[in-house]
């Protein structure tokens, strides 16, 4: 397994994420017809899983794929004779043994944590494993359609957010100030659903021949010339901005300055940390790097390959290209997740 990749699969004909499946759901039966008492009774393996076993195969992930991506293909396994890639199967295993011993208050404080990772889990071994079919989920590169997966994905998550803003601005509306911003966050889902289904042009195959000033030459804002260079902004724009007011209602809450007639207002404009998360993505790995934000300022990717930062210019672009669509999805369940969160907290008062 470790020698190279395919070596369990040739002798036992099944590949080893199966047999990592296999054990998560013997465990996963077991932890449903066990007594809670007598399951975490059972604390070994989740203390060697969760205390050491997956911290060193995330520090060990990164590492090693940093290090693939730093220099050439096959660079690992070339120099350490080592096949990286069973890291993200082991990764699966640990993962999904801490998901499972989790206690349900635990899963229910944090599930947009474990939603996260999971997310990212899953993508970064098709990716991995299958990349033509990632490419084919996710890509809009080499020639592939934008109406893939991801973007029907972030439809979805938009519209989870249209919903939930509806059901909140109905729960408020003896309070008109607090349900009118609501309404607005409805709109500005919408919007943001319309702008990444071009507004149905896609769907319903009207104005094939418009000539536009957009990069896809089709009825969206978002990829105007002149404003789809702001988008990389944007993205840096809203993780400073969630770290910020993270850290301000944090404090504000602590030393309860915020009167609780004006909370609902406060709390909307307020992001939490496990929101922040999901914006981390695209802070770090800017989807339109690429692009010049301002004139005679350089893009932010080409500063990074200038102070080194990044390996190979043209790879980080493709790895940027092709995560696009994904890290995207991440973006906006940011939003999404926050107008959850608004109204699980509302449900529990």
């Amino acid at each position: 397994m470790v020698k190279w990749r395919g070596l369990v699969g040739s002798y036992f004909k099944v590949d080893f994420i199966f047999w990592v499946l296999i054990f998560l759901v013997g465990l996963l039966i077991k932890r449903f017809f066990t007594s809670p008492q007598i399951f975490h009774r059972q604390s070994w393996l989740k203390t060697v899983n969760n205390r050491y076993l997956l911290p060193m195969l995330i520090l060990a992930t990164i590492i090693l794929f940093g290090l693939e991506s730093w220099y050439y293909t096959n660079f690992v396994f070339s120099q350490l004779h080592l096949n990286h890639f069973v890291l993200i199967d082991l990764l699966i295993l640990a993962f999904g043994t801490r998901l499972i011993f989790a206690p349900l208050p635990l899963l229910q404080k944090r599930w947009p944590v474990m939603m996260f990772f999971s997310f990212l889990l899953g993508a970064f071994y098709l990716s991995s494993y299958h990349q033509v079919l990632f490419d084919q989920m996710s890509s809009s590169i080499a020639g592939l359609t934008d109406d893939n997966f991801m973007e029907w994905t972030q439809v979805i998550v938009l519209a989870i957010g249209a919903v939930t803003s509806g059901i909140l601005a109905i729960k408020n509306r003896t309070k008109p100030l607090l349900s009118l911003l609501y309404v607005l966050g409805i709109v500005a889902f919408v919007v943001l659903i319309g702008e990444e289904i071009s507004w149905g042009q896609r769907i319903f195959s009207f104005a094939k021949n418009i000539r536009v000033n957009n990069y896809q030459q089709e009825l969206n804002i978002h990829n105007q010339a002149g404003v789809n260079e702001l988008t990389a902004l944007l993205y840096i724009a809203a993780f400073i901005y969630g770290v910020i007011s993270w850290q301000i209602h944090r404090l504000a809450t602590h030393k309860k300055w915020i009167d609780d007639k004006f909370k609902p207002y406060w709390e909307l404009g307020c992001f939490k940390g496990q929101e922040v998360l999901y914006l981390l993505p695209t802070f770090l790995f800017n989807p339109y790097a690429d692009r010049s934000l301002f004139h005679g300022v350089p893009p932010i990717l080409d500063l990074y390959y200038q102070w080194g930062l990044t390996p190979d210019f043209l790879k980080t672009l493709t790895f940027l290209a092709t995560w696009r669509e994904t890290f995207e999805v991440l973006f906006y369940a940011a939003f999404t997740i926050h107008v959850i969160n608004l109204l699980r907290e509302q449900q529990s008062h």
